[in-house]
C-alpha cells in the first residue's frame, strides 16, 4: 500500500491509515496482534500492539520490534533464558522500559531475544512487570537483520484500555 505521498512503506512496516486510523495488525505468537504506523516518519518505527492482557500486550510490543530489527526472528532459538523484572510508575512507561531492554540486551550482548512468559500487575510504586525472555547470539546469516532500533522516544508512548483488550503504542528511532 503506497503513503500519502506515493511512497511505498520502508521493508518491514505496513501502511496504516495514519492519524489515529487503523492500522493493519497481524497476529503476534503469543496472541495478540501488532503492526506498523507509516505516518510517523523515514528514521522512526512506530509500533502497536494490542492484547487481551497487559502481558500479551506488552509481549506483542516486543514481537513487533523484533520484526522491525529482523527478517527472520522466528529463526530465534531458546539457547539461553533472561529473567526481567521492571518497575515503573506509570504503564507508558513500563512499556517504555520493557522495550528498551530489547534495545540493551541487542547493544550490550548481541542477544535477541523471545519473551517466553510475561506478567503485568499493579503495585504500590505504579505497575510490575516479570518476565521470562529466550534467544541466542545475534546471528545475521539466519535472524537477518533489517534495521538497527537505537532508542525507544517518549512520542505516541500509551497503554490503555480500549473496549475489551489493551493497546499500547510506542515510537522506536532506527
Amino acid at each position: 500500500m503506497s503513503r500519502a505521498d506515493g511512497r511505498e512503506p520502508p521493508a518491514g512496516r505496513q501502511a496504516g491509515a495514519g492519524g489515529d486510523g487503523e492500522v493493519p495488525l497481524r497476529p503476534a505468537s503469543g496472541g495478540g496482534a501488532f503492526g506498523f504506523r507509516a505516518d510517523v516518519a523515514v528514521a522512526d518505527a512506530a509500533l502497536v500492539a494490542r492484547g487481551a492482557t497487559l502481558g500479551q500486550t506488552f509481549a506483542a510490543a516486543w514481537e513487533a520490534a523484533n520484526h522491525v530489527l529482523l527478517a527472520a526472528p522466528e529463526r530465534i532459538e531458546p539457547r539461553s533464558r533472561r529473567r526481567l523484572e521492571l518497575t515503573a510508575e506509570s504503564l507508558p512507561m513500563l512499556l517504555f522500559d520493557w522495550l528498551s531492554e530489547l534495545v540493551y540486551w541487542k547493544d550490550a550482548h548481541a542477544l535477541v531475544l523471545v519473551p517466553q512468559s510475561v506478567a503485568v500487575e499493579p503495585v504500590a510504586a505504579g505497575h510490575r512487570l516479570t518476565a521470562t525472555l529466550a534467544g541466542e547470539t545475534l546471528d545475521p546469516a539466519r535472524h537477518e537483520p533489517r534495521v538497527d532500533i537505537k532508542a525507544v522516544t517518549l512520542y505516541r508512548l500509551r497503554v490503555q484500555a480500549q473496549g475489551s483488550e489493551w493497546v499500547a503504542e510506542a515510537v522506536v528511532d532506527i
